[in-house]
Parts: structure tokens; C-alpha cells; sequence
């Protein structure tokens, strides 16, 4: 056994289970020795010193046996999926047979441009990538040729498109937003993506699509040339990560397709070598922006493209390096992993802050990886819970997912489900807490946020948190709406989901939050003691001067048994300028009984919000959520219950309490 699944058998035999441009071969090697000492700069740089220019040069010399075996091996998995499975492709790609193939026009394209919408030709984008998988698929299964011209239909037009980025992202083109400049070549998340399937195509189907016309794989390579390879080693994009501090899922997202396209189709060695060195500087910034403990700032939504496609790329790059690396030792690496992992509360619910949802199926196969690099059967028990929940993600939308799960669906498919264990856990650098009740996933889940409004994907949320009782929401983040022009703009923070007071946080002398790492939690603490764990943190200063506050306290002790949670504002203003309120963010709708909040749960429970009447007042307002993903998520309302605090103290406590019967 060789190619992607020599390390799924080496794990179980082993655990039991800047621009750079085209150069001459002396200024390779002046380039590789000034590479080399680039990695200091940037930090640990684990990448690029366990990959050593021996190892690179071994690799790249045997890329073609490690591709002959790979397919070999690719080819035995899809023979052995049973036979129903395989019918099942077979009657999709059937369908997909008669398919009409959408044109991609020019205005549809300005849409985003000019009314800020992405979503429409988007769709017609995926919707021609999913059904030429489907065809791809069907004919792997099958093997008798009656796909093969509508596989050149698909393919051809997707090779004759003007451009594989999205109409969101072309706004980094020199010329800004509106129709891509065609001397302007820029690779965004989209176009890495398809250059990843159609690798797997041209990988796969060679000699299928010469049938056809020789002409059709030669065009895959030139394409793939032009829009990803050449791109990457000329240009400096700033998802690389070289020359900013700002570093998201975009780095590890398309450098892991990269990787992917270079190793199933690069016949060239210089290039091979060129892509590779900067691909590996550039991913080893994405993993030294990371914290020790592993922590996302994205959140848990953003795990399957930021943690998990660096186990995608840590797979590749063992797998042809014929196992000579191993990433096992690697802690932070391990923490990155674990990380989805200690967000999950309950089925397909998990921690959401910022633009994270709070319903999501994680990445089955991405988490696997985790699990088999790190021989932990808990991660892999979260993987075939995931799987189980979504069998559609073993898919036809995509060629590389479907080969992500390919070798592991057999035990994504019998692995025992319910050994993942819940604990409880702190993550410091982002000051987030997340309190599970019960170790299996049962009564209160608690998580609250620290930090700073500077994060990826920011909300300011600083000191907020959420609250589920059995899996169920009921002091809910909203999340965020479908992402359009003001998402990624100036108009951020013009939007009402992304406000402070839209999250479960005071509105102190009627300001809210600011954006901005500048405004940030600070002297947050947790621990745990005797079934109860204490978080707290002073979160005044992430409220600009004009809110006039010293200090601002919040306090939680959560008793695990009584399924209690204590709770204390401590406040101090500079100068009171009107009553501050305590905001309360809930998809069910409480009534207001005294000092009382109280929430209807699910299975007769009830959840109770308690202050003392003779220091606030009550109010709840309904807001229509409107937007479709919004509504996804929550249902046509979500609920703000404001607690006005009584009086025109500087300095108060008010202390509160939340049970569940």
C-alpha cells in the first residue's frame, strides 16, 4: 500500500488503529538556502524544519511512483465500495447525464458589484462543479464511457471560464471590484478549490478523457499552469501570510489545494520544488499565528477550513514523503485538533461567537485525521457522530472531499458513537471558557468569550456568552447573517448581529462595544473546585471613553450539580449618564414575572433568569431575523430581554442568577 493511504496504515500499525520568481538551477539553490533561513524569523516554523531540503528533493524524485501507487490505491477503494453504493453514484450521474449546463453571464457576475449580491452566480458556479463530479464519479463506478461527453461538456467549460474566483473576492484584484482583469491573475478559495478537483479529474481520468481528445488534458494542465502554479510562485497574495500579521483560513485553506494540485499534476521538478518551499513558509505562518493551546479566534464553524485542512496538508505531506515525517510529537499541532473537539456540546450544536453558527456537521474525515495522527478514539468518536449525522458529506459535490473520505468511510461508517467524553476547558488566549455539566453532553453548557474585537470574523462580543441546557440554545450568539457587500466592509459593524448589544452583554450609559483589538477583556481568570468552575473577567475596556466606565466585572459560578449559575456585575463608572441595561439574546420568547425571566425549554424544563426587582426593570422586543440564513438557524424571531438597572449609582453590583428545572 502507497500514495494517500500510507498513512492511515502506518497510523494503525503504528498506534494499533514577497514574489518569487522562476530560476535557473544555481538560483534554486541560492533561493533554498535563503528560504531556509527565513523561518526563524517568523517563529517555530514546524514545517519547514521538519522538511528538509533532502526530504523535499526525496519526495519531488519519487512523485511519480508515489502517483502510480496512490492511483492504484484510489482505484482498489472506489472497486471495493459495495454494491449499492456504487448504484447509488451510477443513478446520480445518470440524472446528471441529461443536465443543461447554465452560462455564466458577465451581469450576473457584476451583480456584487453593484447590489452587493455573491450568492447568484455562486450558485451557478456550484451547481456546474457539483454535477461534473457527480459525472466524474459515475464513471469511475461504472467504467463504460457513457459519461465521458458530458464530462468533456462540464469540463470544458469550466477550463473556458474567465475566471475560477468568486465575485466577493476579485475586489483584490489592482483594479478592484467588477469583471476580473484578465492580466491580473488572482487565486481566491474558490479557485483553489476547483483547481483541486480538477486535478483529482486529470489525475484519474487521463486516459479516459484522451478517448475523447487529447487535447482536453493538455488544456487541464495549461489551465491549471496559468491560473494556480505560476500565480503562486510569482506573485505575494496576502493570504500567505508574508507581509501581514492578519492570518485566517484562507492560508492553510488554499495552500492545502495547491498542495494537492501540484502533487496529482506537476510534471515539472523546478516547479514542483518552487511551490513547495513557499508553500511550506507560508503555511508555517498560519501555524505559528496559532497559540499554544491551539485555539481558533474564527471559531468553531471555521475549524473544518483552518485546523482541519492543516491535518489535510500534514496527511499530503507525509503521504509523499513515502512516511519519512511524522507530525505525532508536534502538542500544538495536537491542540489545534482538539480544539473542535472541546467546542462540541451536543450533536450538530458547538460554541459559536463571531461569524460562527451554532449548528454545523463538522468535518468528518477532517477530524478523523486528528484522531488517527494522534491516536485518540474520542476524536474519532466525534468524527463517526458527524458521519452518522450527514452521511451526505461522503458526497458528489466535490471530487477532492470525496476522496478526503474515500479511505476512511469503512470505519467512519462502524466506529462505535458516545466514547467522546466532555470536559470542561479554558482556553487563555482567547479567554474563552467552556463549562459541559456532564461529561456526556447532558444539563448545562456554558461558554464564555474574553479577548479582544480584533479577531477574524470579529462581532463585538467581548465577555459575552451562551447558554444550552441538553443541547438546546437558550441565551443564544445569533451568529451572522448571509455574508454580502457590508459583511467584509466599512458597514461591518452597521449590521445589527455583529453590535454588542445585539449579544448578551451590558450596554453601560447606553454605548456599546467597539471594534478593534484596542478593545479587549483583561484580568480574565477560571478555575474549577469540588463540581463548580468560576469564570471571570473585566470587560470595561472594550467600551470606548464615551461609555465612562472604570471597571466591569462579570462573575460566573456554575454548579455543575444544581445545574446553577451564579452570576455578578460589578461595575464602577467615571460618570453616570443614563441607566445602563443587561442585554439577554434568546430564541424563545420569556416572560417577564417580577424580577423574574423565565424560558420555556423543551421536555417540560424551565429555565429561570433571576434579579432582584428592586433594582431593574424588564422589557423583551421581538426582532425579525429576515435574513434566510438567519432564519436557518433561529426561525423567523430571536428575543432581546433588556434589564434596565434602577437608579444613577457610579458604582453598583447587581447579582443575578440562572437555573434550569
Amino acid at each position: 500500500m502507497g500514495g494517500l493511504t500510507i498513512l492511515s496504515v502506518w497510523a494503525r500499525t503504528r498506534f494499533g488503529e514577497g514574489k518569487l520568481c522562476m530560476m535557473k538551477k544555481p538560483q534554486i539553490f541560492v533561493l533554498v538556502i535563503f528560504l531556509l533561513s527565513l523561518p526563524a524569523v517568523y517563529g517555530q516554523s514546524i514545517l519547514s524544519k521538519k522538511i528538509n531540503p533532502d526530504l523535499s528533493s526525496y519526495s519531488m524524485s519519487h512523485i511519480q511512483d508515489w502517483r502510480k501507487q496512490t492511483k492504484a490505491d484510489l482505484e482498489t477503494m472506489l472497486d471495493d465500495l459495495d454494491a449499492a453504493q456504487k448504484e447509488s453514484f451510477i443513478k446520480v450521474a445518470e440524472r446528471a447525464n441529461s443536465f443543461s449546463w447554465p452560462p455564466l453571464l458577465a451581469t450576473v457576475y457584476l451583480e456584487f458589484q453593484s447590489t452587493g449580491n455573491r450568492t447568484n452566480y455562486e450558485r451557478l458556479v456550484d451547481e456546474r462543479r457539483k454535477i461534473l463530479c457527480q459525472l466524474v464519479l459515475g464513471e469511475l463506478m461504472e467504467k463504460r464511457g457513457r459519461f465521458l461527453s458530458q464530462i468533456a461538456n462540464g469540463l470544458w467549460l469550466t477550463l473556458e471560464e474567465s475566471t475560477w474566483v468568486s465575485p466577493a473576492h476579485i475586489v483584490s484584484q489592482r483594479s478592484g471590484a467588477g469583471l476580473p482583469d484578465p492580466t491580473d491573475r488572482y487565486i481566491d478559495l474558490v479557485a483553489a478549490r476547483t483547481a483541486a478537483d480538477l486535478s483529482f479529474l486529470y489525475f484519474l481520468m487521463k486516459d479516459d478523457l484522451d478517448m475523447v481528445s487529447p487535447h482536453l488534458a493538455r488544456k487541464i494542465k495549461k489551465e491549471l499552469s496559468d491560473r494556480i502554479i505560476k500565480p503562486y510562485i510569482k506573485d505575494s497574495y496576502w493570504w500567505m501570510s508574508f507581509d501581514t500579521d492578519f492570518i485566517n483560513n484562507w492560508n492553510i485553506w488554499i495552500n492545502t489545494n495547491v498542495l494537492k494540485t501540484i502533487l496529482l499534476v506537476e510534471d515539472d521538478e523546478q516547479q514542483l520544488h518552487a511551490v513547495l518551499r513557499k508553500l511550506l513558509l507560508s503555511a508555517d505562518r498560519f501555524i505559528d499565528s496559532y497559540p499554544e493551546d491551539g485555539a481558533i479566534d474564527e471559531g468553531a464553524s471555521y475549524w473544518s477550513h483552518a485546523g482541519g485542512e492543516l491535518g489535510q496538508l500534514l496527511l499530503w505531506l507525509t503521504s509523499s514523503s513515502a512516511d519519512r515525517l511524522s507530525f505525532a510529537d508536534q502538542q500544538k499541532i495536537n491542540n489545534i485538533g482538539h480544539y473542535i473537539q472541546h467546542t462540541h456540546i451536543a450533536d450538530n450544536v458547538f460554541v459559536n461567537f463571531a461569524d460562527a453558527s451554532y449548528r454545523q456537521i463538522a468535518s468528518a474525515a477532517k477530524i478523523w485525521t486528528y484522531g488517527m495522527l494522534f491516536d485518540d478514539p474520542q476524536r474519532k468518536s466525534l468524527s463517526a457522530q458527524m458521519y452518522a449525522l450527514d452521511k451526505a458529506s461522503f458526497n458528489t459535490s466535490s471530487l477532492h472531499t470525496f476522496f478526503m473520505y474515500l479511505p476512511y468511510i469503512h470505519e467512519l461508517d462502524t466506529w462505535k458513537i458516545g466514547q467522546e467524553e466532555k470536559e470542561s476547558v479554558f482556553y487563555e488566549s482567547l479567554g474563552l471558557s467552556v463549562i459541559s455539566a456532564d461529561t456526556k453532553g447532558k444539563g448545562i453548557a456554558f461558554a464564555g468569550m474574553g479577548g479582544h474585537n480584533g479577531v477574524s470574523h470579529n462581532h463585538n462580543d467581548v465577555g459575552s456568552f451562551i447558554l444550552y441546557h441538553d443541547g438546546v440554545p437558550v441565551l443564544i450568539d445569533v451568529g451572522v447573517a448571509t455574508y454580502n457587500k457590508q459583511t467584509f466592509s466599512a458597514a461591518r459593524y452597521s449590521l445589527w448581529h455583529t453590535q454588542s448589544q445585539w449579544h448578551n452583554l451590558p450596554l453601560i450609559n447606553g454605548v456599546g462595544q467597539r471594534d478593534g483589538k484596542a478593545f479587549r477583556a483583561t484580568d480574565v481568570r477560571y478555575r474549577e473546585d469540588k463540581g463548580k468552575a468560576f469564570y471571570s473577567l473585566d470587560i470595561a475596556k472594550a467600551y470606548p471613553e464615551s461609555a465612562k466606565v472604570h471597571t466591569w466585572k462579570r462573575s460566573f459560578e456554575l454548579d455543575k450539580r444544581k445545574q446553577k449559575i451564579n452570576v455578578v456585575e460589578d461595575f464602577e463608572l467615571t460618570q453616570w449618564l443614563k441607566p445602563s441595561e443587561l442585554m439577554f439574546i434568546s430564541q424563545i420568547r420569556p416572560t417577564v414575572q417580577g424580577g423574574a425571566l423565565i424560558y420555556a425549554l423543551p421536555d417540560n424544563r424551565t429555565m429561570y433568569l433571576r434579579f432582584d426587582g428592586a433594582k431593574v426593570r424588564l422589557k423583551v422586543e421581538e426582532k425579525s431575523t429576515a435574513d434566510e440564513r438567519l432564519r436557518q438557524q433561529w426561525g423567523d424571531y430571536v428575543y432581546r430581554s433588556s434589564v434596565e438597572i434602577i437608579g444613577n449609582s457610579k458604582k453598583e453590583k447587581i447579582a443575578y442568577t440562572m437555573e434550569i428545572k
